[in-house]
């Protein structure tokens, strides 16, 4: 049944709710390996969620990869260390894949556990490794699907789903947002003179760029050829004119080298934002941006226009 979830957080939270279920335990969590660092993907009935990951009887079992029973005599008096109730007794036990620590499961029980429960954990937590295995490869796949390998944005339809998102979010929020549409000047010149080789490698520091002016949480999208756009997420006209200014800046005072011969590069701009600019959809503000990019490159290049 497990099989059936692609989703890693859709599969852990039925998980552990069957496990909360099938072995009547008050708490439990299921946290993932993710370069290689522990990440809490759910939790239930654990007191401090945010410093689970740093427990150091976890950190033990990613090392040793070998299950712990913890035992809390009643008398003993606790002070919610890994539960918001009293456990007597809080399993942990390694998600393996093949041999492949893949997470780490916990349950804890007001009661002892039954002598069965160890061999009934054992199959399901196979099961459960196996299921995992396959979310995790799928959620690598669907942001590969996702991702721009040249640059590491989005790609144009996804990207452009990103910004459908947004754009209701900031609609329905009576909210802010900002487009910059952007393209390096004289690109297919840099091509022609330099060969496409280097053309890669001018947009992927372009992309190198983008990400170092830009907030985290925007969304950053190769629209198509050296074309790009970044959506600022939660920004006024005058934040996104500023960051706008800020990339073209950057671009500007950069210097690629290509066996020893520096190539200068310069982007046009072109900025709306949200609700300076009426629209109705997502499309709208692409279209105005779009306007005012090509208005900076009429006005002679390197320069940022607004669309407001």
């Amino acid at each position: 049944m497990l099989s059936k979830f692609l989703d890693t957080e859709s599969l852990c939270s039925h998980a552990l709710q069957m496990l909360l279920d099938d072995f009547e335990a008050e708490s439990g969590a299921i946290l993932v390996l993710k370069a290689g660092e522990l990440s809490l993907v759910k939790a239930k009935g654990i007191s401090d969620e945010l410093n689970l990951v740093n427990n150091s009887i976890l950190q033990e079992v990613m090392v040793d990869e070998k299950d712990r029973v913890l035992d809390f005599p009643s008398s003993l008096k606790l002070e919610g260390v890994l539960t918001t109730y009293r456990p007597r007794q809080v399993i942990i036990k390694p998600i393996k894949y093949k041999n492949m620590l893949l997470g780490i499961l916990i349950l804890g029980k007001s009661l002892e556990f039954e002598n069965s429960t160890t061999s009934m954990l054992d199959v399901f937590v196979n099961g459960l490794g196996l299921a995992l295995h396959n979310a995790m490869t799928y959620d690598q796949v669907q942001r590969l699907a996702a991702i721009d390998s040249l640059t590491a944005f989005y790609n144009r339809r996804f990207g452009l789903i990103r910004l459908r998102e947004e754009c209701t979010r900031a609609v329905s929020n009576d909210g802010y947002l900002g487009v910059i549409m952007f393209d390096v000047d004289h690109f297919k010149q840099i091509n022609d003179t330099y060969g496409h080789p280097v053309g890669d490698k001018i947009l992927n520091q372009v992309g190198n760029i983008t990400r170092n002016v830009v907030r985290d949480g925007d969304v950053l999208v190769r629209y198509g050829g050296d074309e790009f756009l970044a959506v600022i997420v939660g920004a006024s006209h005058n934040d996104t004119m500023e960051i706008a200014e800020k990339l073209r800046r950057a671009a500007s005072e950069f210097q690629f080298t290509n066996q020893h011969q520096a190539i200068h590069i310069t982007l046009s701009i072109g900025v709306v934002s949200y609700p300076n600019q009426n629209c109705e959809n997502e499309t709208d503000l692409i279209d105005a941006a779009d306007q005012a990019l090509y208005m900076a490159k009429e006005a002679g290049r390197n320069q940022v226009i607004s669309a407001n």
